[in-house]
């Protein structure tokens, strides 16, 4: 292991001793790596914050329109969950530069969740949505392949499918 400094503060202030001690790319490359993964990371995290904030909002809704007690679990399940992932990457103080990818997954399904529990918070205090008779007639512009003008759609719905091709494995019938 590798100890390149003892001082806690940002690598980056000593990029030569802290990073390319095994990183072995120029300290402006690795500066320009770091701004593109961390502007992309606070990106996401904005994101899923804005996220959070929504389906907060969304639950406090449901819970003052009446959502019965089973759905309010499920929706503080959502929560925590999405809570959880967007803490994890807020605080582990990388700003996503040593697991980019997780960090991203992290956010992604932080912000996956907290609009399922959106969409449910939503749902549950909405009325339920008229029975609606679906229409039994043809679509209206849709016209049935016996009726289509001749082309190569209907010769082809109309064609029988082609015999099986035959087994190369299988022996010959003559012989």
């Amino acid at each position: 292991m590798k100890v390149s400094d003892h001082w806690v503060r940002s690598p980056l202030l000593m990029v030569n001793r802290a990073c390319q001690t095994c990183h072995n790319v120029s300290e402006a490359e690795l500066q320009a790596r770091v701004a593109t993964i961390q502007d992309r990371t606070a990106g996401l995290i904005d994101r899923a914050a804005v996220a959070m904030t929504d389906m907060l909002d969304a639950l406090r809704e449901a819970k003052a329109a009446g959502a019965p007690p089973e759905t309010l679990e499920r929706l503080y399940a959502l929560q925590r969950q999405a809570m959880w992932r967007l803490d994890f990457v807020a605080s582990e103080n990388s700003m996503g530069f040593h697991a980019d990818q997780e960090s991203a997954r992290l956010l992604a399904e932080s912000i996956d969740l907290s609009r399922q529990a959106q969409a449910l918070a939503v749902r549950a205090r909405a009325p339920a949505a008229p029975r609606v008779a679906l229409p039994t007639e043809p679509v209206e512009g849709v016209t049935p392949t016996e009726k289509a003008p001749r082309g190569p759609y209907r010769e082809k719905a109309a064609a029988p499918p082609p015999p099986p091709a035959p087994d190369a494995g299988a022996p010959d019938a003559g012989g």
